[in-house]
């Protein structure tokens, strides 16, 4: 049952964050959310933003935000999960948000 309950509220992120309007779940509120979902559980939550860091790290996210990030909520975030810690590696699932 827990783990269909687990399940579940993964299809409920996941649908609020992708099935939603634009503008009521722009980027930054994506952020929030993010973070608000996965606090108190064992998943590693890390969000990455700025121009920067994406012109370093990201070239071709940089080429997309640098127009976006003109607005801000437009303002790109990466926001890794990670989760299944075994022997100092972890499992990460990546978001690119525009």
């Amino acid at each position: 049952m827990e783990e269909a309950l687990a399940i579940e509220k993964g299809r409920v992120v996941a649908r609020d964050i992708g099935g939603s309007d634009p503008e009521r779940m722009a980027v930054p509120r994506v952020e929030e959310y993010v973070l608000e979902a996965f606090k108190g559980t064992k998943v590693k939550v890390e969000v990455m933003k700025s121009q920067d860091f994406f012109k370093r790290e990201y070239p071709c996210m940089a080429a997309v935000d640098r127009c976006a990030s003109t607005v801000p909520k437009h303002d790109g975030r990466l926001i890794w999960l990670g989760w299944g810690w075994r022997r100092n590696l972890c499992t990460y699932c990546s978001f690119y948000l525009q």
